[in-house]
């Protein structure tokens, strides 16, 4: 029989001299799957809670009474399938694995098949830059090294189908300054790899805590009591694993914490997933700075050294109350309402009103649901509200791209820069047969230019049934190679 017993689950452990029986190994198993379903029924309620929540068109917020656990395993090592995803399967957890990019698919790291399959059962990648650079709290770093191994790490991440291209882990966990403000042109969040759980809502989204998961640390004294103060406030707590790192991890210590934050209540959620309940509903401006706004999911603001001019506004519920009148707010205050998804007409969708009073003259609105943001002004003279104009991104303009052909001319030659061209535009142009430095027939080229990273054309020539493309190089500031 087992001598011994883990302290949480009550699962039997064997000495060497144990006699070992069957039973015991079952009676294990039995516990580990009961354990499992009533943290998936945990997660599947508030799922549901959330789902019933935003048909109402209401931020969720149940995320803030339920101590919430994620797991970011770093390097994306072969050795996460073999050490850490049996322990986690067994306990239904999902979690997010930070990926090198450049190292996917070589010796010792997960393939993209690999890393895509995690993906599709749940778990979440991340990025972790292109190389690992210790180069993000060095200030003999330049800027364009530091924003090709973030521009490229998200955008492998972005082709090729991963959803957690909007989070970045930062190599040696540590980021200053200079490369912050780098890091928040790509990234919604940036996570350090150090620090214990969050307690304090809103909080820095580009200096994000974690608390590794450590063999060489007493989990009693060290891992135990910051578990408990993210249970006892209702926190988030993100761990920091290194499956690739025999010296950091083992099934031990892993277990041991995965099964007493199980045992206390605790939810586990992908980073992504936890950061829709525990994350930042607004983050404007550096979290450092007095010039700034951020907002939590429930709705705690800090920043702005106007601060104490906001006012809490109500909930819109009513039927188009979106456009009530400017006498219904006060002057010289900014206002923040939550708006239903019936209150806000035409929009018809839920989020949070932000109205600007000063007079009757400079009165402004923005309003910013879980995807979109508008803005408008009063009318002074119809005295109602102009209408809602909405804040044009990136994406869009990609995709309403291919409605903004333009008309090129016979003009131009195949080489002309990419300035030469409408930005946000795709323009057609016919080629003589002079100006075709590739093919010497002529024919048609489309040159599509989004910004100079994202910007191509194609080509066809009028004597053959193919077409070709090539990418503007933003390293050398000229069109690339031909290639079908």
């Amino acid at each position: 029989m087992a001598s011994n017993k883990t302290p949480n689950l009550g699962l039997d452990i064997w000495q060497p001299e144990d006699f070992f029986k069957r039973a015991e190994v079952n009676n294990n198993f039995t516990k580990i799957d009961a354990k499992s379903k009533e943290n998936s029924d945990r997660i599947g309620d508030l799922s549901k809670k959330s789902y019933e929540e935003n048909k109402k068109g209401t931020s969720p917020f149940y995320g803030n009474d339920i101590p919430m656990f994620s797991i970011i395993d770093d390097d994306i090592t072969t050795r996460f399938l073999d050490i850490s995803k049996p322990l986690l399967d067994a306990r239904g957890i999902k979690v997010s694995l930070a990926a090198i990019t450049n190292r996917v698919g070589t010796s010792g790291y997960l393939t993209k098949e690999q890393l895509l399959q995690l993906q599709k059962e749940n778990h979440e990648i991340v990025s972790h830059t292109t190389n690992h650079a210790n180069i993000y709290n060095s200030d003999t770093s330049t800027d364009a090294e530091i924003e090709a191994s973030l521009r490229d790490s998200q955008n492998w991440l972005i082709e090729n189908g991963f959803n957690g291209y909007d989070t970045v882990v930062y190599p040696y966990g540590a980021v200053n300054a200079r490369a912050k403000k780098l890091v928040a042109k790509y990234y919604k969040n940036g996570v350090r790899s150090s620090g214990d759980d969050i307690k304090t809502f809103p909080f820095d989204n580009l200096q994000i805590p974690r608390k590794g998961i450590r063999a060489n640390e007493d989990f009693t004294t060290v891992l135990k009591p910051i578990i408990d103060s993210c249970i006892a406030n209702k926190g988030w707590l993100i761990f920091l694993t290194h499956s690739g790192d025999t010296n950091e991890i083992n099934t031990n210590n892993l277990t041991q914490a995965l099964d007493y934050v199980l045992s206390k209540g605790g939810v586990f959620l992908p980073f992504g997933e936890a950061y829709k309940y525990k994350g930042n509903a607004l983050s404007i401006g550096d979290f450092t700075s007095s010039n700034k706004l951020f907002m939590s999911n429930n709705g705690n603001l800090t920043g702005l050294d106007s601060l104490p001019n906001l006012v809490p506004g109500s909930l819109l519920t009513t039927a188009n109350a979106i456009d009530n009148a400017r006498s219904t707010y006060q002057d010289g205050k900014v206002t923040v309402s939550r708006v239903a998804t019936g209150a806000s007409g035409a929009i018809n969708e839920g989020g949070v009103l932000i109205t600007s009073s000063t007079d009757q003259y400079y009165t402004y609105q923005t309003f910013i649901t879980q995807t979109r943001m508008f803005t408008r002004r009063w009318d002074t003279s119809t005295n109602t509200w102009k209408a809602w104009v909405e804040y044009v991104t990136t994406d869009k303009l990609t995709q309403d791209v291919n409605k903004t052909l333009v008309t090129g001319t016979n003009t131009k030659t195949m080489d002309d820069p990419l300035t030469a061209y409408t930005q946000w535009k795709e323009t057609i142009v016919m080629i003589a047969a002079d100006k075709d430095t590739f093919k010497g027939q002529g024919g048609v080229m489309k040159v599509t230019r989004l910004d100079q990273y994202y910007s191509y054309a194609t080509f066809k020539p009028s004597q053959e049934n193919v077409i070709y493309v090539r990418k503007w190089n933003v390293g050398t500031s000229s069109w690339g190679s031909w290639g079908v």
